[in-house]
């Protein structure tokens, strides 16, 4: 089970590491771990810091677009349907 997740970790991160560097201007590897997966906390932390009452996806639509929630969405697992 945890094999799995650390898979899936490594996958997400070779797949999407370009992109989110294009995206955000950071290493994604910086905020993956190989079993909890993408640390949002620290990402909201060191990169998006909302202003207090702003929700981190509100800022990365203005700042980011769409496609960035999508990507980060598909980093902490939430699916398009």
């Amino acid at each position: 089970m945890v094999m799995d997740w650390v898979l899936e970790n490594k996958r997400l991160q070779h797949e999407k590491s370009q992109r989110f560097v294009e995206v955000f201007g950071v290493p994604l590897r910086r905020f993956m771990d190989p079993i909890l997966g993408f640390d949002i906390v620290r990402f909201d932390d060191q990169v998006i810091r909302p202003p207090d009452g702003t929700s981190t996806r509100d800022v990365i639509v203005e700042r980011y677009g769409e496609e960035a929630v999508r990507l980060v969405e598909e980093l902490i697992g939430i699916k398009e349907e």
